[in-house]
């Protein structure tokens, strides 16, 4: 061991023959475990994640991003027809139902 390491600060280090094949084999076992646990865990946290509700209203900003284009692009679009925009409390939305179809959204 480096004698830079303090040996408080190491817990639990493996020195030779400090453990037998069936303790390591135990610890391999619980160490498992604990890691589908915590496996088991984050999907269930992932799946929460997705059941969250896209919202219905989206602003230019958001929208911009979720296309991959720069607002002034999705101006563009609006001005031409392709995209329809509401104005909503002096400031502009979109439908998300009505984004979702546009190439290249992705919701996130």
């Amino acid at each position: 061991m480096d004698e830079t390491m303090n040996k408080e600060a190491m817990p639990q280090m493996i020195e030779d023959d400090q453990y037998s094949v069936a303790q390591l084999l135990q610890l391999a076992g619980e160490l498992a475990l604990e890691v589908k646990i915590l496996y088991t865990s984050l999907q269930q946290v992932k799946d929460r994640c997705k059941a969250v509700p896209e919202p219905e209203w989206v602003n230019s900003a958001t929208l911009a991003r979720k296309l991959g284009i720069c607002p002034r692009t999705l101006a563009n679009l609006r001005s031409r027809g392709k995209v329809k925009g509401h104005l909503l409390h002096g400031k502009l939305f979109y439908r998300s139902s009505e984004v979702k179809s546009l190439p290249g959204y992705e919701a996130r």
